[in-house]
């Protein structure tokens, strides 16, 4: 599949649609075109904000979103109640986490974009359309789950720059407490395998032990990770694909590049923007699902959300092999071997 692309359009005007652009219109002789169905006036961002380099993509844009960071995660407690009563999981965060500012980092891009022709309040069906390239990039194609979330005000003063994943046999995901900038905190709750109630997120918040106030903004979306669990789902998401005199392709949560263990989606925009972009670059559009391929290929994690599903119990067990472990010994497989050798043989036998 070879294809030199001169006219690209791209439906979706969130993260990933708007970093593809970017990319896009870097790449000399491309004429890029973004629709985004909401209007200038009420353009939002539905995120918790947490992005953690699981892929690798640091690199691309951590000059550029310094500036948005509302934390900088320094440990994480990873709590898990079930028949077994409450087991805790600390780790160390010595790499690339951090809380930050969506809407800010999307706004300095559609700053950025001046040679683009950005266009708002449209709603396109990625059909009707006839460029060279379109690009899907309008969330999640397949609602697997959904989130919930809402930024408080209140007295997170113990969380320091640490944040809270809580985890219930009863439900398939998790809930999240994030610290932001002094006073705030964004707190969710993601379920795996169904839809989220706000009244589940109001209990849980109700359970906290900080003196939470009142809510500032709240918002939710659906979950896609069919790009990893498309074996256990049945189902396929292609990321490109012919169509009508050109190709359509797929980034971000349409991509279902969504991690299918921490719900992260953020790295996954980056990546999946990348990577097209530099297919079109190079005029081998073939190359664009092996280049995403190198960069998502977590198949620990992929097994660890099956497992979740299946038998929380044993679950557990294997996060616990984890406690006290730098996050920064946990993204490969042969690091976390010889490092923590004794460790790996009880994750496998757990």
């Amino acid at each position: 599949m070879i294809l030199v692309v001169r006219d690209v359009s791209i439906v979706g005007g969130g993260l990933s649609g708007l970093l593809t652009a970017r990319y896009l219109d870097r790449v000399p002789g491309v004429d890029v075109r973004v629709f985004e169905r909401r209007s200038r006036e009420r353009y939002r961002v539905d995120c918790g904000g947490g992005f953690i380099d699981l892929r690798g993509v640091l690199g691309l844009v951590s000059d550029e979103v310094r500036s948005f960071v509302r934390c900088e995660v320094g440990s994480s407690v990873w709590r898990f109640k079930g028949d077994f009563g409450v087991r805790k999981v600390s780790v160390e965060h010595d790499d690339f986490f951090w809380i930050i500012d969506r809407v800010g980092w999307q706004e300095k891009v559609i700053d950025d974009l001046c040679d683009v022709d950005l266009v708002f309040g449209e709603e396109v069906d990625v059909e009707s359309l006839d460029s060279d390239l379109v690009v899907d990039a309008g969330g999640a194609r397949y609602r697997l789950g959904s989130a919930v979330y809402g930024v408080y005000k209140g007295d997170f003063s113990k969380l320091s720059n640490r944040v809270i994943f809580d985890y219930r046999q009863s439900l398939d995901g998790y809930y999240w407490v994030f610290p932001m900038e002094d006073g705030f905190a964004n707190i969710g709750c993601g379920e795996f395998g169904g839809d989220v109630g706000e009244g589940v997120l109001d209990s849980y918040v109700g359970e906290l032990p900080f003196e939470v106030g009142f809510k500032v903004k709240h918002g939710g979306g659906y979950f896609d990770y069919t790009y990893f669990l498309k074996d256990v789902r049945g189902r396929r998401n292609r990321l490109i694909q012919k169509k009508d005199g050109g190709w359509l392709a797929r980034v971000g949560d349409a991509a279902g590049v969504m991690d299918p263990l921490t719900g992260e989606g953020i790295g996954g925009a980056v990546s999946t923007a990348y990577c097209l972009s530099k297919a079109v670059k190079k005029d081998s559009l073939d190359k664009y699902p092996v280049w995403v391929e190198k960069q998502n290929n977590h198949t620990v994690r992929k097994k660890m959300a099956v497992l979740r599903k299946k038998d929380y119990q044993r679950f557990v067990r294997r996060m616990g092999v984890f406690d006290g472990v730098r996050s920064s010994d946990c993204y490969s497989v042969p690091k976390f071997l010889i490092k923590h050798p004794i460790r790996s043989i009880k994750f496998l036998k757990s």
